[in-house]
């Protein structure tokens, strides 16, 4: 099988934290200390790990109809990556805005990253299949005409498809590939659906007031193969858009985005998202690290 270029995280987001020789420090993470020794690599390098987008099973191909199996790399994640790196360099210019268009596929692609992580692929248990099929075949007993349409279209008695559910059950929850294929199946869905959650999510990102955060040259922002996280009355998540929130995340060295639902946006110019810059203090620096180095320490 042939190698596809599977980064969890896009290098054009890597790039950004690469030194003047375009290479970056690896380091392991350990929440307790400040790691003693780094590696210095190449974007291409790092978050990369082989085929990770591949699907396995050929009937997840059959039901998005596609022919390619590296379909999600080559096609989905190409919405936004040909375009981040320079949306990233109007930021660092310090452009006080963004066209909308950039605002949107900006938030989206930072959005995506949290969606193309290892992290949600290991969600997916044999407990998430399961309850994923219980719903189906509930869903199926309840609707008594979408019942009767199934049977005709297929030509099998009520009885014949839950057995038909009941057997794809058992084989997606002993394969080890389902995970993979289920989620490059959410990615894609995702990923080409205007009213996905992806989407509806980076539509109500972009009615808040956007914080551009700097830092001094040698105060360096670190982020990881789970880049961003959000704040809620001081607790740390992953990922929590309810409630009132903070939306952090690390943009490159000396800068990262704040998005908080406490501030509505007030548009000044029609279709430009204003970009408000503001400085950040050598030790708010380090408590931003630290909160980079739990949530890769928890997740």
């Amino acid at each position: 099988m042939s190698k596809e270029d599977s980064h969890i995280v896009p290098k054009t987001y890597i790039a950004q934290f690469t030194n003047a020789n375009g290479r970056l420090l690896k380091i392991k993470k350990d929440i307790l200390k400040f790691p003693k020794t780094s590696n210095e690599l190449y974007p291409s390098s790092v978050c990369y790990m082989d085929n990770f987008y591949r699907f396995e099973n050929p009937l997840f191909i059959q039901m998005h109809k596609i022919n390619d199996p590296s379909f999600v790399e080559k096609n989905s994640f190409k919405l936004y990556e040909n375009r981040l790196g320079k949306i990233l360099d109007k930021i660092v210019k310090r452009q006080p805005f963004l066209s909308d268009d950039d605002a949107f596929t900006l938030i989206f692609a930072l959005l995506s990253m949290k969606q193309r992580n290892k992290v949600v692929r290991k969600g997916i248990t044999k407990d998430r299949i399961n309850t994923y099929f219980d719903e189906q075949i509930s869903e199926y007993n309840q609707d008594t005409n979408f019942t009767q349409n199934v049977s005709e279209a297929f030509n099998l008695s009520s009885s014949e498809i839950i057995e038909t559910l009941e057997k794809m059950r058992s084989k997606w929850a002993e394969d080890s590939n389902t995970p993979k294929d289920l989620h490059n199946s959410y990615l894609i869905s995702s990923h080409s659906n205007n009213d996905s959650f992806l989407v509806k999510l980076a539509t109500y990102l972009m009615q808040f007031a956007w914080f551009i955060f700097e830092t001094k040259s040698d105060d360096l922002i670190v982020t990881s193969d789970n880049p961003g996280f959000c704040i809620d009355n001081e607790n740390l998540y992953n990922k929590k858009f309810d409630g009132t929130f903070e939306f952090i995340y690390p943009l490159n060295s000396n800068n990262f985005l704040r998005i908080s639902n406490r501030f509505k946006d007030k548009q000044p110019l029609k279709d430009l998202k204003k970009l408000d810059g503001r400085f950040f203090s050598s030790s708010e620096v380090q408590k931003l690290n630290r909160c980079s180095f739990a949530l890769a320490d928890e997740e």
